[in-house]
């Protein structure tokens, strides 16, 4: 296995970020990471089809998964690299009950077994 860095762009501010100050989000746990806006975990993800999309599969430490739905350019990392350890950020949704797939800003997300929410990482 192949650790990859899978980098997240940031929601733009009204404010500037300070000269040389730098935000770090640590890993959240599930629970809090649930009832979250933004939320950070980490774990091993595994790219797996759901439904009509290709989603991430993230294994956290404590044994549970979260669905991600990665933009292209990860995706296609994932894909190539199979399973990684990462670090990811974004917007956490949840699932709708007996949906089998929505679409967010234009992304279809596949809503696999994994969790009661997703994490919608943005280019």
């Amino acid at each position: 296995m192949r650790k990859i860095g899978i980098a997240v762009l940031a929601l733009t501010l009204s404010v500037p970020p300070l000269t040389g100050c730098e935000t770090v989000h640590e890993p959240m746990t599930y629970e809090r990471c649930a009832t979250a806006r933004l939320c950070t975990l980490r774990g091993m993800m595994t790219p797996v089809q759901a439904g009509q999309a290709w989603m991430g599969r993230l294994e956290l430490p404590d044994g549970r998964c979260v669905s991600v739905s990665l933009p292209g350019q990860m995706l296609a990392e994932l894909q190539q690299s199979g399973a990684a350890e990462v670090t990811v950020r974004g917007r956490v949704y949840e699932k709708q009950p007996d949906a089998q797939s929505m679409t967010v800003e234009g992304r279809t997300i596949g809503l696999g077994e994994c969790g009661s929410f997703f994490l919608f990482v943005y280019d």
